[in-house]
């Protein structure tokens, strides 16, 4: 058993979990600060196969938490974020129904708290609970109708459940709250070509093209694949050589290496694609595939597999 004064002489990036957790029942770790450090050490022990021992620890955490009378606001979040991490360790470590258990006592202590919510329905999903797992996401939007992911994590689930009115209608309400949400409307206009195409989706595609805002590496690419379905060609490649991070410098080398190929425009799709090729130097092994997929996610299959086999075989 660890002394109290073993934990008062170390900092906590020095303990072990059960050191942190010891920490805290005894008073000399405040929670809040050291909650980091034990979530760290707690998935590196795991993955050690110590599964069932971080899980101990911190239901000695929890019910030391548990047992204070008349907690208050901080008790209670507290009591909260031990139940939530027992839980997302039980689902890293596919121990899915238990993770649930879990997770429903974080929203019994605080069910303001939207995380657990949106971690319940990651288990229902697993579970293929699919209902269960779009019920808590809507009570996650109820709670953070800021939080856009969830939006289109239900949006998901509702098309895969065939309630194809209820997907619309929640990428709708995101819509509502962020006309300029590229991604969205990417999955709006995916949504209409999947379940009815007789719907023009041009006036979508022209919302996306006209959209001017920095943006990340999948928005970059949703904006490229809808401008290239509108012709507009020189508009893409403008945006593509005035890119300065190399993150998305990528990006925009592997649409223009995409577009020069479906263009039969060879002489301009060899220096693109060394260009490409070049900024993946001394990278990951498998970090140029990584990017190929990445790219086939939104310009589609035949598009991956036509810009893989002309970069394998580049001169």
């Amino acid at each position: 058993m660890l002394r109290k004064q073993e934990t008062d002489s170390r900092l906590p990036e020095e303990c072990s979990l059960q050191q942190l957790c010891r920490g805290v029942m005894e008073m000399h770790f405040v929670f809040e600060e050291v909650k980091d450090f034990i979530e760290k050490q707690a998935y590196a022990e795991c993955k050690a196969g110590k599964l069932d021992a971080s899980i101990t620890a911190l239901e000695d955490v929890a019910a030391f938490f548990e047992a204070i009378e008349n907690k208050n606001e901080e008790v209670t979040q507290d009591l909260a974020e031990v139940y939530l991490l027992i839980g997302e360790l039980c689902q890293s470590f596919d121990r899915i129904a238990q993770s649930i258990q879990w997770f429903r006592k974080a929203i019994i202590v605080d069910d303001r708290y939207p995380l657990p919510y949106e971690e319940l329905a990651s288990s229902y999903f697993k579970l293929g609970q699919i209902d269960k797992a779009i019920r808590s996401l809507e009570q996650e939007i109820r709670l953070a109708p800021g939080n856009y992911f969830a939006y289109l994590e239900a949006a998901e689930l509702y098309d895969q459940a065939g309630r194809v009115d209820k997907a619309e209608e929640c990428i709708t309400r995101l819509l509502d709250r962020d006309p300029d949400n590229i991604t969205a409307l990417h999955r709006l206009i995916c949504l209409h070509l999947k379940h009815n195409r007789s719907v023009n989706v041009s006036f979508l595609r022209r919302r996306i093209a006209n959209i001017h805002k920095p943006m990340q590496r999948g928005e970059l690419l949703i904006w490229s694949y809808h401008m290239f379905k509108l012709g507009k060609i020189e508009g893409i490649m403008k945006v593509a050589d005035a890119l300065n991070d190399i993150s998305l410098r990528q990006i925009g080398y592997a649409v223009k290496s995409y577009i020069h190929l479906a263009m039969n425009e060879r002489p301009k799709f060899i220096p693109a694609a060394q260009a490409l090729l070049d900024t993946c130097t001394g990278r990951r092994q498998n970090y140029l595939d990584s990017l190929i997929m990445e790219f086939g996610a939104v310009f589609g299959n035949d598009a991956r597999l036509h810009l893989a086999y002309e970069l394998k075989n580049l001169p």
